[in-house]
């Protein structure tokens, strides 16, 4: 169901920073596959204490496991300095404001802070929805828009 929702929505973006999920990570690894076979896909590498973007050619030659058990761009891939079209982005719960808890890192906040970008949807798990709104700090990014499977 994700995977025909999203390969509809991100059709109209010429490159999709999307990311490669943990354990209770909604898995997007057949989206990530298209993205990739259209030439369209970017992904996160955690570098230091930051996320840099990278273009990906080829899902399986270029990735590999990296920090926190995630798979992610080797060091053979080259970074994506452009505006971001479109990102989509994890987390461990989104409340109604586009507001989400991450793993408390900060990692996506940055980037979304930092780097200049179209738009971002947050991905999850209906599971994932909250009622209440998040407690947010000043640092903490919202998302434009959050879709839930």
């Amino acid at each position: 169901m994700a995977y025909q929702f999203l390969s509809k929505l991100l059709c109209g973006y010429s490159y999709v920073c999307s990311f490669m999920n943990k354990k209770d990570e909604i898995d997007l690894m057949s989206l990530n596959t298209m993205l990739a076979e259209q030439n369209r896909l970017l992904l996160p590498k955690v570098l230091e204490n930051s996320l840099q973007i990278y273009k990906i050619n080829n899902l399986t030659d270029d990735i590999e496991m990296g920090i926190f058990s995630v798979l992610q761009p080797k060091k053979s891939c080259l970074p994506f300095l452009e505006t971001i079209p479109c990102i989509l982005v994890p987390g461990i719960a989104f409340d109604a404001r586009g507001y989400r808890l991450g793993s408390g890192f900060g990692f996506y906040d940055r980037l979304l802070q930092e780097h200049e970008i179209g738009i971002s949807f947050g991905i999850g798990f209906l599971e994932q929805k909250t009622e209440e709104m998040l407690s947010i700090e000043g640092h903490d990014q919202k998302v434009s828009k959050v879709y839930y499977f």
